[in-house]
């Protein structure tokens, strides 16, 4: 005899109640019914979840359940590069035409039941649209920053889904332990173009929206793997 083995399926309304409950911090993605830590793509054990909904919520516990479970954060090469990232990007962002975010917003994923926050977006500023949930529709700009325990759904499940966006015009994967950037261009409805840059002394044009980054202000202060 089997016993069944049952798994908690959440809603898209669950998961937006979470984000409204840890104050819009970036710790969850969604993925048609099973909610994941976003920093190590694992699913968030029901423990949590169930906690996180529950009228006896409060942050501390949270975090301690976070540690028992040993639920990665970010790395502090993956904050640094973020931070390079939108320093360098706001002093030449047309913020008229342009809207720069950091880990937000929550991406709709055309024909999916799910949403993706990107490390770092760019919408239009005019032309933005959020359907009925607050999703955002249509990115021109997603980054990641890769790290080990995302990088294979950084390069694979969200490269294609980020690509099936009509109105995404780049998608950039950087690498945080050493020089590698992966860029996606749109050259047509299902053509795109893959640009790799892994020297220090070359420029990231991100054309999309009109900036251009040295690679060397990207990696700055980020602690190199040793080779």
């Amino acid at each position: 005899m089997f016993t069944e083995i049952t798994t908690t399926l959440y809603t898209l309304e669950d998961y937006l109640q979470l984000i409204e409950i840890v104050e819009d911090k970036p710790f969850f993605e969604y993925n048609e019914g099973v909610i994941y830590w976003r920093y190590s793509q694992q699913e968030v054990p029901e423990e949590i979840l169930d906690f996180l909904l529950s009228p006896t919520y409060d942050w501390h516990t949270f975090m301690q359940l976070t540690l028992n479970y040993n639920l990665e954060m970010k790395t502090k090469n993956h904050d640094q590069i973020g931070y390079n990232l939108i320093s360098q990007i706001s002093k030449q962002l047309n913020e008229e035409k342009y809207n720069l975010y950091s880990e937000s917003p929550n991406l709709k994923i055309p024909n999916k039941e799910k949403s993706r926050i990107p490390d770092i977006c760019a919408t239009s500023a005019t032309e933005e649209k959020r359907n009925e949930k607050g999703l955002v529709e249509n990115p021109i700009v997603n980054i990641e920053i890769l790290s080990r325990s995302t990088r294979q759904v950084d390069k694979t499940e969200k490269s294609e889904e980020y690509r099936t966006i009509p109105s995404l015009q780049e998608y950039i994967m950087i690498e945080q332990d050493k020089i590698g950037i992966e860029q996606y261009i749109r050259k047509g409805e299902n053509k795109w173009e893959v640009n790799l840059l892994d020297e220090k002394d070359k420029t990231l044009p991100i054309k999309a929206i009109e900036v251009e980054i040295e690679i060397a202000k990207i990696y700055n202060k980020v602690a190199m793997k040793k080779k």
